[in-house]
């Protein structure tokens, strides 16, 4: 491809510029939201969002550069401390950019213009989306504005044509939809920075650009005008807009199916795959969605994205994930053209709202606490009995009425006008998302440690009930006290029935435990308008475990539980065959919204076309069994330790956490422990 050395000098330039601009930036949206909140001290969650996007409007910086094709960018917003009383938007979801590509700004403009109000709610909402679509297009033109200025001034001739060129396209797309593939990237990209304004959104996922702007891409082909380098090129630069956000998780996803269900691949799947490789940015994060006819080119090109390091491609089951939605009630076309939203959580695209993080269930906590009572239990199937009861009980009396309060406070105190406008059903309703306008309105239960829990009860089963080692008062009396015994504890931990290996026994109490939690998730809804649904897994709690006690899988106090789908860290000796057979084997259709699996391999294996093929067999193999997701990391445990020692010269490392890909040295160090520990586990 041309210019990718100019490209990559690009990248590191802006990387020194992005910190000082969006800190600037912060700063700013701190102010205007301390003046909306004293201008409205006693009005609506709405008031105060929309005097926050007028003050911010006239005040902001444009960022246009002569040499980045697109302008614009959003920095991470956060509140230090509680202000004007507005609550943060739930992030994780993808807004309806294809009806935005479609519609163009106008054109969403006067569908809400069209809609009739019922209700004096109805009435307010119209007015302030009507607004916030002005204030958009307003922002938009003070970045044309900015462009120009530059231009009249820009000595460097190359420079200055794309200044000349970023004003004739933002003028376009401020009136129509956009009618070239670079025009349609920039009105996504203003669309995406836009929705970032608000307090602690983040996780905003683009989606299947593949297929939003397939139509836009095979104009200009068939026309002569785009050829795939020059593609390349635009989204090589889009790439670069997304780092200067410096978030986690802005998430895209390709390849997949069609809304009827057959398969989909365009020039632009392996496109988005081929400019991550070539960029090598930590945002953003590419997934890519795999059926049994995903062609040789597109694997290919995700085996050598792969192959750099950094965790890229995720991969996921496009049957699975797409059979899951539908099984919680999602629309045939919805659940074919799924996108995930944050690490790997799949909504449908454009008409969901909810958060895919919304209230987590430590489940290595939870029956710890259980397993402290000191209640008798005759059999193993009476102490299992007696856990889920207890694990049910808890869910219905204290956890399920703290989500359904957390989820009702959004309805007063909290309001995403823009959103609203690129949210499928909200401006057909006239709702905010908050106001459960969307199409779908979900709320996630995260479940995590299901390996652990697994082995904590194949180990009471084993060491209590079978082999009668120890009653059960004493083994709680040595998980109590973390295991003061070392022979009793070196006993348990050497027990080689745990669930990741192979041990049908365990791998069916894991079954059994996903199911009964899907249950319970899913029969306790907060309210009749919201989906419930389950995922295994909570964002990096399984590495702070400082408050963990000890469980009797022989896992002490403070030590991390198992990630995921995953094994915990104590099946010793790991073999990656068995980790995987148990993980496909529980019902992952019931878990759309997450059932993260991740491999550590050596990175040589990806130097041959015959270890690229292995990759890919196991991946098949893993889905073609069950599995839902899967990411790959190819870290060597030896750099990271190395890059932990002398960050400084490590800087450009990349590394897998969960669902999203940093830089190693920005990390804390106990995440940077686990993810040593996980790379030697392989």
């Amino acid at each position: 491809m041309k210019n990718t050395a100019e490209l990559l000098r690009l990248k590191k330039s802006m990387i020194d510029d992005a910190h000082q601009r969006n800190m600037d930036d912060h700063a700013l949206r701190i102010r205007c939201l301390d003046e909306a909140g004293e201008t409205f001290a006693d009005g609506t969650a709405l008031d105060k969002s929309m005097e926050f996007l007028r003050l911010y409007n006239r005040a902001f910086e444009p960022y246009v550069r002569p040499e980045l094709y697109f302008a614009g960018v959003a920095g991470y917003f956060y509140i230090p401390r509680p202000r004007v009383g507005i609550l943060e938007d739930v992030g994780h979801y993808c807004a309806d950019y294809k009806r935005l590509i479609d519609l163009g700004v106008r054109g969403i403009y006067e569908k809400i213009l069209g809609t009739d109000a019922i209700d004096m709610v109805g009435t307010v909402n119209k007015a302030a989306f009507l607004e916030t679509l002005d204030l958009f297009v307003g922002y938009m033109q003070k970045h044309a504005d900015e462009a120009e200025r530059q231009a009249k001034s820009c000595a460097d001739g190359v420079g200055r044509e794309n200044l000349c060129r970023i004003v004739s396209d933002i003028r376009y797309i401020c009136e129509n939809p956009p009618k070239t593939f670079l025009q349609g990237l920039q009105l996504i990209w203003f669309a995406h920075t836009y929705i970032l304004l608000k307090p602690y959104t983040n996780t905003i996922t683009f989606g299947n650009l593949d297929r939003i702007l397939a139509e836009l891409y095979e104009r200009e082909k068939a026309q002569g005008a785009l050829d795939e380098e020059r593609a390349t090129e635009i989204v090589c630069q889009f790439f670069l807009s997304v780092m200067l956000m410096q978030r986690d998780t802005q998430n895209i996803v390709v390849g997949g199916s069609d809304e009827a269900g057959n398969y989909f691949e365009n020039d632009l799947t392996r496109i988005f795959l081929r400019a991550q490789r070539v960029m090598r940015t930590e945002q953003p994060s590419v997934s890519l969605k795999i059926r049994p006819d995903t062609s040789d080119a597109v694997w290919e090109e995700a085996l050598q994205l792969l192959a750099g390091g950094g965790g890229m491609p995720s991969f996921l089951n496009d049957r699975v994930y797409a059979d899951g939605l539908k099984k919680m009630g999602f629309a045939e076309a919805d659940a074919n053209t799924f996108c995930n939203v944050g690490c790997y959580e799949a909504t449908a695209h454009g008409n969901t709202f909810g958060g895919t993080v919304s209230g987590n269930v430590g489940l290595a906590y939870e029956f710890a606490n259980f397993f402290r009572q000191p209640t008798a239990y005759g059999t193993f199937q009476e102490f299992l009995e007696g856990w889920e009861a207890y694990l049910t009980e808890r869910y219905k009396k204290e956890i399920v009425v703290r989500f359904a309060h957390e989820r009702a406070m959004l309805v007063t105190c909290a309001a995403s006008p823009f959103t609203a406008c690129l949210m499928d059903g909200c401006v057909e309703s006239l709702r905010l998302p908050e106001q459960y306008g969307a199409k779908y309105n979900i709320f996630t239960v995260l479940l995590g440690g299901i390996g652990t829990l697994t082995d904590s009860l194949i180990c009471v089963k084993r060491f209590v009930y079978e082999e009668k080692s120890f009653t059960l008062d004493e083994l709680r009396r040595q998980v109590a006290e973390n295991f003061p015994d070392g022979e009793v504890l070196a006993k348990i931990r050497a027990f080689s029935g745990r669930f990741g290996s192979g041990n049908a026994a365990a791998a069916e109490l894991a079954q059994r435990e996903a199911a009964f939690l899907y249950d319970l998730i899913t029969g306790n809804p907060i309210n009749a308008k919201t989906k419930m649904m389950p995922a295994l897994f909570i964002f990096t709690g399984w590495v702070y475990t400082d408050d963990l006690p000890a469980t009797p899988d022989g896992r002490r106090a403070g030590e991390r539980y198992s990630y995921g789908v995953s094994a915990s860290e104590l099946v010793v000796p790991r073999n990656i065959t068995s980790v995987l057979t148990d993980s496909a084997s529980l019902p992952l259709t019931c878990f759309p919204l997450g059932a993260p699996q991740t491999v550590n391999l050596m990175a040589d294996l990806f130097t041959t076309a015959k270890g690229r093929e292995v990759v890919r067999r196991m991946v098949e193999t893993y889905f073609t069994s069950g599995g839902s997701h899967i990411q790959i990391e190819a870290a060597n445990a030896e750099v990271l330790e190395e890059a932990q020692k002398n960050p400084d010269a490590y800087r450009d490392l990349l590394i897998r956490i969960s669902g999203h890909t940093e830089p190693f040295v920005r990390l804390d160090k106990a995440l940077q422990d686990a993810l040593i520990a996980r790379s030697k586990a392989r």
